[in-house]
């Protein structure tokens, strides 16, 4: 009965504009919080996703891949400082462990969900779908909200561009030129 009241709650939050915000797979164990994406240039081929992993299982998840329909290709990217150079990088990680009751954090300037090979433009207002892997919670799909770069809608406050850390020549946010060390 609780399970069915749930469901019936979660339908009526997204048909009311709350479904990008929070998303739970089962309310017991992994939720997916304050999904989005910066929304990028006109020719933009690549763009990134961020959120909030929250486990309240008695055991670690482990996000293992991702899709999105509107991205020829999905990776789970970390950002680094490359030792030799001191300038900020990006590399592709095979997974990111959710500990048991615990957190994990994709957020600008650390992991995010990479999407590359977009076929259109990502725009502010609109909503991408993100099919997550989880090693135990399986898939979950997930409404990602476009919005301005440098938006932090966990927060609803601005964050500096990534382009004052990181290593680009046009100063977007939208990853296209940034080098990849795998």
């Amino acid at each position: 009965m609780l399970r069915t009241f749930l469901l019936i709650l979660s339908a009526i939050l997204i048909v009311i504009g709350f479904g990008p915000f929070v998303y739970a797979q089962d309310a017991s164990t992994l939720t997916v919080e304050h999904a989005y994406a910066y929304a990028t240039a006109e020719g933009a081929k690549n763009g990134a996703a961020f959120m909030t992993l929250k486990n309240r299982g008695a055991d670690k998840d482990i996000l293992t891949g991702a899709s999105a329909d509107g991205a020829g290709l999905t990776q789970i990217h970390e950002n680094f400082i490359d030792m030799e150079n001191g300038r900020m990088m990006m590399r592709q990680i095979p997974l990111i462990t959710i500990p048991a009751q615990d957190k994990a954090v994709l957020e600008p300037k650390g992991r995010h969900i990479m999407l590359m090979g977009l076929k259109q433009p990502l725009k502010e207002g609109e909503t991408l779908s993100l099919t997550l892997t989880f090693d135990k919670a399986g898939t979950i799909v997930v409404p990602v909200s476009i919005v301005a770069p440098g938006s932090d809608p966990a927060n609803n406050t601005k964050t500096p561009p990534a382009a004052d850390v990181m290593d680009t020549d046009e100063g977007s946010a939208d990853h296209s030129d940034h080098s990849h060390h795998h």
